[in-house]
Parts: structure tokens; C-alpha cells; sequence
């Protein structure tokens, strides 16, 4: 496995925060999520059996985001649905809505290095402060600022 760094700016390779990146060779197109999500605040989850899919919707910590922004990100044709329902089972069973204004803080949200991101099979890591981390292996991932 070879790498290189990124020395184009404008060539669509993954660059975080004005400094260049670290890339493999071997898959040059790899891209990075939009937002910043480390220390973001998951303010709702909701999920669709039906679909396989999940709506999370995140307040993005202000450092990495400024102005502050509501960012909802959503994953289509979860293929490990059953260990993600599960995992936010305990998210939302653990949730007051009195006195909660979040659900939890994100730790990492980022494409999962370890697997391969190929058509229709993306592969997402997951690090909720309180909960730990979760793989959600799916078809589409989708970031809507609202």
C-alpha cells in the first residue's frame, strides 16, 4: 500500500482544514464527509424499518463550524439495520426529553478506514460519547444543512 500527500488544492482529494492530507494511492477518489462532526451534539435519531434507514441530526460544535450549524445526516438501505437498531434503542431509551436537550456528544463520525467505500456499499464509523462506536455498513449517505 502506497501513499502519497496531496499537493493540488483544487484536484477533489480529501483536505481537512487547509492541511493537506494523507491519501491512499490505491483509492484516490476517497472523499470526506462535508461537516466537522467530533464534539457535534446528536440532537435526534430516528429510524425506518421499512427502509433500512436512519435520520440523525446533528448541532455541529462551533470551532469547526462557524456560524453554528443543524446538519441532518441520513443513511439509505442499511444493510447491518438489526446492530444499528439496537445500538440506538439504548441511545433513545436513555433520552429525557424534559430535561435533555441532546441525546449524546459525537466523538468521530467519519468514513470507516478500514473497510473499502464502494458503489452502493459505504461503510461508516460511529463514536457517541456515552454509547461507544458502531459500523453502519449502508447504501447512501446523505448531509442536509437545515
Amino acid at each position: 500500500m502506497r501513499f502519497w500527500f496531496r499537493e493540488n488544492p483544487g484536484d477533489g482529494l480529501p483536505q481537512r482544514h487547509g492541511v493537506r492530507c494523507l491519501v491512499r494511492a490505491d483509492r484516490p477518489k476517497e472523499r470526506n464527509l462535508h461537516y466537522q462532526y467530533h464534539d457535534g451534539l446528536l440532537e435526534h435519531a430516528s429510524l425506518d424499518a421499512a427502509a433500512r434507514g436512519a435520520v440523525l441530526t446533528f448541532l455541529l460544535y462551533a470551532v469547526f463550524d462557524r456560524p453554528q450549524a443543524r446538519v441532518s445526516l441520513r443513511f439509505d438501505g442499511i444493510y447491518n439495520f438489526a446492530a444499528v437498531q439496537a445500538y440506538f434503542a439504548k441511545v433513545l431509551s436513555d433520552a429525557d426529553p424534559e430535561a435533555d436537550d441532546c441525546l449524546d456528544r459525537c466523538d468521530a463520525l467519519h468514513w470507516d478506514t478500514k473497510r473499502p467505500a464502494l458503489a452502493r456499499s459505504l461503510h461508516v464509523f460511529l463514536r457517541l460519547a456515552h454509547y461507544g462506536s458502531l459500523r453502519i455498513h449502508c447504501e447512501a449517505v446523505t448531509e442536509t444543512e437545515m
